[in-house]
């Protein structure tokens, strides 16, 4: 491959970004401006240029990013070369840091990721152990808390020392036991694989040095998002070579609620000196009429670098704005004028709308009026197949396999189905487990001395639930054929044939057992794609890192129109957009409004607009039902600021005819599509 026979199809910005090779490299990447082309013909121009594949890494936030990357760049290079790269998300490598050095880490080989479940159950059990179960703090408090602690790279101890006030005393405590309960367990969660990376390097300049002398090319991808610990990550990885490119938005960072650091991209020439400065302008995806109004806008937010977005695709039609009289009106509104779209438009599909808003509660009036319109419609959001509870507890057995001290999937299915082990029972083996502390509880069960306190029927649930949870634990160390030990184990163990315990409804029953049946066949692709026999462990640590992308429900079909916040809507483009709730309080938010900062909603806001490519459509409500009555609600700020001869006013009035709705400005429009 010559990046030479390539480089016509870049323009000279992105050209710049690809050949410069050596020092710090800042791309700004506005919205729809070719980020992904940048990076992957740069990796195919490093390898071109003899660096070899195995100096080379790029980091992303998503794995399907990190997927579109890698077909591409398999398109361009050998696929060795290709096997060689790492180009994943920054968990996903620092999961491969942490089980190459266990030797170094409080926690043993084999480890296991505690998911957001996992993670509230430790925490129901600390507080508990604390008694500090009468306190009214919300329990994703106090996960918020620890995590934000994480992100900031403080351990308990640290976090702790600073901690002042009743509320910062307690949250430290409850950190405290909840890192000591995770690690008993042999178990981290996902701020923990950031933070004991960061600690390992920090601590073991070695072990440092030898990731640093093998990665001398280090590419990030969506820098606006990184948080304290990913910073440190590619600060500590990138000393003193400084040989770093990284591509982002300052106007796209929208997650400062998660940990985000917009500063990370705001000061990078501060923390990298010498380094140059690309932006990418030319947008290849909207109108200029949108990129007019998304470049005037946000210019009102100071802390920036300067870019304007332009086209070459023409100045394309207005942006239209509808004022409703109230929420249900705005929804008909919107389903009404989806129907004209496509009328007006043979080459349009409904997969080419989207239904854009600030939370996804303002999803329910559009879903109902799409249904009564027969416009098929897909929400993104909304439970997924991986989140079903017979899935989750499908996982949970597996997850004990591979980890035998996971007490939180132990407690998850030792009642799934039922073995007549409940309440009273852990309460007991918890007490037992007090002079036994070295053990795990699943490990208790094969005590003699526990078995002798139990009843007759709980001496046979326990006994014979242990012994195949030993004989698969065996079954599973061993590498290949994962799909069917996990059929033929969760046959063994009682769940597959206990559905009809679980649910008395038959076709319930069977529809959940197919699930599983599922989800077996996902452990079957799983090991399909990988050119090695892998363990249940590789299984469960990909599954884990997973993010929403990878964890779609496709039963949904292609041809829908799509409604989702505009935070799930980063990244991706629609030919058609409609932006709803444009009010005050509702967007920008009121909490944004009563904490004084609107600078991250105004950012969100200019990701919506760039969403569109052709089509832009605003809607809002003057008055909306909330908490049972209905209250007016005040257009947007955010609509003052679009320039007048950028918009125009698509009227719509909504008046109530005994307890029905009637659409008086509509009727002409109506009757011209036989509506």
């Amino acid at each position: 491959m010559k990046t030479s026979n390539i480089a016509n199809s870049l323009n000279p910005s992105q050209k710049e970004a690809v050949n410069t090779i050596s020092g710090p490299v800042l791309v700004l990447a506005g919205a729809g401006t070719g980020k992904t082309s940048v990076i992957t013909y740069r990796i195919a121009n490093l390898l071109e240029n003899w660096i070899s594949a195995d100096n080379i890494i790029a980091l992303t936030f998503t794995n399907k990013a990190a997927r579109e990357m890698k077909e591409r760049i398999a398109k361009l290079i050998d696929e060795e070369s290709a096997r060689k790269l790492f180009l994943g998300t920054f968990h996903a490598f620092c999961m491969r840091v942490l089980r190459a050095e266990t030797e170094h880490l409080v926690l043993h080989s084999g480890f296991a990721i505690a998911d957001d479940i996992d993670q509230k159950g430790v925490l129901k059990q600390v507080i508990a152990e604390l008694n500090f179960t009468d306190l009214e703090i919300d329990l994703n408090v106090y996960k918020s808390m620890i995590g934000k602690a994480k992100q900031e790279l403080e351990l308990p101890d640290e976090y702790g020392k600073k901690a002042s006030g009743y509320f910062d005393t307690t949250i430290a405590k409850v950190y405290g036991k909840y890192q000591e309960t995770l690690i008993n367990q042999n178990m981290l969660d996902f701020d923990d694989i950031l933070l004991y990376t960061v600690k390992l390097w920090q601590e073991n300049s070695k072990v440092l040095d030898k990731y640093r002398d093998k990665y001398k090319y280090i590419l990030v991808d969506e820098f606006q998002d990184t948080n304290v610990a990913q910073f440190n990550i590619i600060k500590l990885l990138t000393n003193p070579r400084n040989n770093i490119c990284v591509v982002g938005d300052d106007d796209q960072s929208i997650y400062g609620w998660r940990g985000a650091q917009i500063e990370n991209i705001l000061n990078f020439p501060q923390y990298f000196p010498n380094t140059k400065i690309i932006k990418l302008e030319q947008n290849y995806r909207s109108t200029n009429t949108i990129l007019d109004a998304a470049n005037n806008f946000i210019s009102g937010n100071k802390r920036r670098h300067s870019k304007k977005l332009w086209s070459d695709k023409g100045r394309g039609e207005r942006i239209k704005i509808s004022i409703s009289e109230n929420d249900l009106g705005e929804a008909r509104f919107v389903s009404h004028y989806i129907y004209k779209v496509m009328s007006e438009n043979s080459d349009y599909d409904y997969k080419d709308i989207a239904i854009l808003y600030r939370s996804n509660h303002q999803s329910r009036l559009f879903e109902q009026e799409l249904r009564k319109d027969h416009i098929p419609y897909r929400l993104v959001g909304s439970k997924s197949f991986y989140e079903r509870k017979e899935i989750r507890d499908a996982v949970a057995y597996i997850k004990l396999l591979a980890n035998v001290r996971d007490n939180q999937s132990l407690f998850r299915i030792l009642s799934v189905p039922s073995r007549g082990l409940g309440k009273k029972f852990i309460e007991h083996l918890r007490d037992f487990q007090t002079g036994n502390s070295h053990l795990s509880l699943c490990e208790i069960f094969g005590l003699e001395s526990f078995i002798a306190t139990l009843s007759s029927r709980q001496k046979t649930s326990v006994s014979d639930f242990y012994s195949v949870i030993k004989k698969w634990s065996h079954q599973f160390s061993i590498p290949g054929d994962l799909a069917n030990k996990t059929k033929f184990f969760l046959s063994e163990i009682g769940y597959l044939q206990g559905f009809q315990k679980i649910y008395k409804n038959i076709t319930e029953a069977e529809t959940r057992r197919e699930n599983v049946l599922e989800f077996i066949n996902a452990i079957a692709s799983f090991e399909d794609s990988i050119d090695h026999a892998v363990t249940m462990t590789d299984f469960l640590e990909t599954f884990s890192l997973s993010d929403d992308n990878d964890k779609v429900d496709e039963e949904d079909g292609n041809n829908s129109v799509t409604l989702l916040t505009i935070h799930a809507a980063k990244g991706l483009e629609f030919p058609c957009v409609f932006i709803v709730g444009m009010e005050q309080n509702m967007f920008p938010h009121s909490r944004s409004l009563q904490e004084g900062d609107v600078d991250e909603e105004r950012r969100l806001f200019y990701v919506a607009l760039t969403r569109a490519k052709n089509k832009l459509i605003l809607t809002n409500a003057k008055m909306r039902y909330k908490y049972g009555s209905q209250s007016y609600q005040m257009p947007s700020e955010f609509l003052e600021e679009l320039p007048e001869d950028l918009i125009e006013y698509t009227g719509q009035k909504i008046v109530q005819v005994e307890d029905d709705f009637v659409d008086n400005a509509f009727s002409n429009f109506y009757d011209e599509f036989d509506i």
